[in-house]
C-alpha cells in the first residue's frame, strides 16, 4: 500500500513548496477567476476599504501583508510576525497606490463571497434600482456595498455609490452602519498562528479520504449498474413504440399510394369520356366508375386520417412516457440519496434560496425544517392554477411537488413542466423526514436540475 501512495504525495508535496515560493502575484488574477476583468470601484472611503481587507480568506491576507513588507523592506517587524492592526495599514495603504494589487484583492474577495452573489441575483433588479437598503438589511451595509460596488451592472454600482453618500451624508452614521455589521459577524481566526502539519499526519487524511472517495465510487457504480438496467428496460420500450410508428407510417405511405393511382385512374377516364362525347350509355357506366372510384377515394382519406390520429397518440404518449421517466429517475436518485445517508449531517448549504412546496397539507411544520437549512419556503396547495402560484413560481429557485400526481391541479402541473424550473414530484413522506430529505439530498439539490 506505501508503494502505492509514496509517489503521488511525494509529487504533491513538491507543488505544494513551488507554490508557497511564488508568492501572490499581483499582475493578474488567480486561476479560477473568470478573464474578464472586474470592473475597479471608484474611490471609496477608509472605513470601507479596511473592512474590504479584514473580509480577505485569512490566508490571502497573510500572503498579501509578508509579500508587500518584504517587497518595501519595511523595518521594525520580524518576519511573519506583523500584527494584523498593523497589516491592515500597510496593505491599506498600497491598496490605494497599486491598481493592479485593488484589481486582485477583490478578484479574491468576489471568489470568496460567491454565494452572497448567487443569492443577491434573488433580488429583482428594479427593486434594487428604485431602493438598495433592502439589501443592506439583508447582508449588513458593508458586505451590501461592495457586492454592488462589484457587480458588473453599471446601474447597480451607481447605487452602490448613492449609499455611500447617503451614510457619510449623516455626522457618524458610516461608523454606526460598520459598527452594526460587525456584530453579526464571527470572530475571525488567528491567521498569525496557523498550526502546522506534519507529513504524517497529510498522509493520514488523505489516505482516509482516499478510502472514502474510493468507498463512494463503489456505491455510485451500483447506483449506475441499476440506472443503466432501467435505462435499457425504457430503452426497450421506446425501440418497441418506434417500430409502432414505422409501420403506421408505411401505411400512411401506402394509403397515399393508393390515392394517387385512383386520381391516375380517374384522369384516364375524363380523357376516355371526352373522346366519346356521343356514347351516353358508356358516358353513364363510366360516371357510375367515377361516383365508386371517388367513394374509395374518400374511404381510403379517411383511413389516411385515421393513421395520422394514431401516429400522433404513439408520438404523445412517447413524450409522456419519456417525462414520465425522467421525473421518476429524479425522484428515485433524491430518495436514494436520502436512504444511503447513515446517519451523516451535512451542514445547511442553500444560503437563502427559494424552494416552493406544492402540497395539499398543512404546509406549518415545514416551514421550521426549512429555516434550519436556510432555504426561503414558499408555499401553495396546488389545488388551482392562480396568479399566486405564477409568482410563487417566478421567484422559486426550484419547486417540490409533495403527493401524488393526482393530487394536483392538471394547470398547475402543466404551468410548471413548462416553465423550465427545476421540480421533483416527490410521495408525501411527512413533515418529520423533510428535513431529513433536504439535508441527505442537499448536493444534488445543488447541482442538479430536473
Amino acid at each position: 500500500m506505501e508503494k502505492n501512495f509514496s509517489d503521488p504525495f511525494r509529487k504533491l508535496k513538491e507543488h505544494m513548496e513551488a507554490v508557497k515560493k511564488m508568492g501572490p502575484n499581483f499582475s493578474k488574477p488567480p486561476a479560477g477567476f473568470p478573464p474578464r476583468p472586474m470592473p475597479l470601484p471608484p474611490p471609496v472611503p477608509g472605513p470601507l476599504v479596511q473592512w474590504l481587507l479584514e473580509d480577505l480568506p485569512p490566508r490571502v491576507f497573510h500572503d498579501l501583508v509578508l509579500k508587500i513588507a518584504a517587497r518595501k523592506k519595511l523595518k521594525g517587524y520580524r518576519p511573519e510576525h506583523i500584527p494584523q492592526a498593523e497589516g491592515i495599514k500597510i496593505l491599506q495603504n498600497q491598496y490605494e497606490k497599486e491598481p493592479p494589487l485593488r484589481a486582485h484583492v477583490l478578484s479574491v474577495w468576489g471568489g470568496s463571497r460567491q454565494k452572497e452573489r448567487e443569492a443577491l441575483k434573488l433580488f429583482n433588479l428594479a427593486d434594487i434600482q428604485r431602493d438598495s437598503w433592502p439589501v443592506a438589511e439583508r447582508f449588513g451595509f458593508p458586505l451590501a456595498v461592495w457586492l454592488l460596488l462589484t457587480s458588473p451592472d453599471g446601474l447597480l454600482r451607481a447605487r452602490a455609490g448613492d449609499m455611500i453618500k447617503e451614510a457619510a451624508s449623516k455626522p457618524g452614521k458610516m461608523d454606526e452602519l460598520l459598527a452594526k455589521a460587525k456584530e453579526k459577524t464571527p470572530g475571525s481566526q488567528n491567521i498569525w498562528g496557523l498550526p502546522e502539519f506534519s507529513h504524517g499526519d497529510d498522509v493520514a487524511r488523505m489516505r482516509n479520504e482516499l478510502d472514502m472517495v474510493l468507498s463512494e465510487r463503489d456505491q455510485w457504480k451500483q447506483l449506475a449498474e441499476e440506472e443503466r438496467k432501467k435505462r435499457d428496460r425504457n430503452e426497450a420500450d421506446r425501440q418497441s413504440d418506434r417500430e409502432e410508428i414505422g409501420k403506421l407510417t408505411k401505411a400512411r405511405a401506402a394509403a397515399e399510394n393508393d390515392r394517387k393511382s385512383l386520381e391516375s385512374r380517374v384522369r384516364e377516364l375524363e380523357s376516355h369520356l371526352e373522346s366519346l362525347p356521343k356514347a351516353d350509355s358508356t358516358l353513364h357506366h363510366l360516371q357510375k366508375q367515377v361516383r365508386e372510384l371517388e367513394r374509395e377515394s374518400g374511404l381510403l382519406t379517411e383511413k389516411k386520417d385515421v393513421l395520422e390520429k394514431e401516429l400522433a397518440s404513439t408520438r404523445e404518449k412517447e413524450s409522456f412516457l419519456e417525462r414520465k421517466n425522467a421525473e421518476q429517475n429524479n425522484a428515485l436518485a433524491l430518495l436514494k440519496a436520502a436512504l444511503q445517508n447513515k446517519g451523516a449531517v451535512e451542514p445547511a448549504v442553500f444560503q437563502g434560496e427559494a424552494l416552493l412546496l406544492i402540497t395539499p397539507e398543512d404546509p406549518s411544520p415545514y416551514f421550521e425544517s426549512a429555516k434550519k437549512l436556510g432555504l426561503t419556503l414558499l408555499v401553495h396547495d396546488g389545488q388551482a392554477k392562480n396568479p399566486a402560484f405564477d409568482r410563487a413560481l417566478g421567484r422559486s429557485w426550484r419547486a417540490i411537488l409533495w403527493g401524488e400526481e393526482t393530487e394536483f391541479n392538471e394547470g398547475v402541473l402543466n404551468t410548471l413542466r413548462s416553465s423550465g424550473k427545476p421540480y421533483l414530484l416527490l410521495p408525501s413522506i411527512g413533515p418529520d423526514n423533510f428535513e431529513k430529505l433536504l439535508t441527505a439530498g442537499s448536493s444534488r439539490f445543488k447541482t442538479s436540475s430536473s
